[in-house]
């Protein structure tokens, strides 16, 4: 329910650019609220979204057009960084 009001998901996460070396790599989570879907599947504080189902998050637009896709899918890829660490979390959308 919550990723079908994008903009009720966006007052409840704090998000911004992700750059190393001078080139973006993803968006970086400064907050995320405990009642966040984000928080519940498994993001942390600090977690770099590198791609949302294999595509990259680099380009601000289009990541606003993968998130707001995520309503149609039956599951989500979250390709992330963590602690300089690569992993995926795959989640099933209800």
């Amino acid at each position: 329910q919550q990723l079908q009001d994008i903009n009720k998901l966006f007052t409840q996460v704090r998000i911004a650019p992700y750059t190393k070396n001078g080139r973006p790599v993803g968006y970086r989570l400064f907050y995320i609220s405990p009642s966040c879907v984000l928080n519940k599947i498994g993001l942390k504080r600090g977690d770099v979204i590198v791609n949302i189902n294999g595509e990259p998050t680099t380009d601000p637009k289009r990541m606003m057009e993968l998130f707001g896709d995520l309503v149609n899918m039956t599951g989500v890829s979250l390709d992330i960084l963590r602690n300089g660490q690569k992993k995926t979390i795959f989640v099933e959308v209800e």
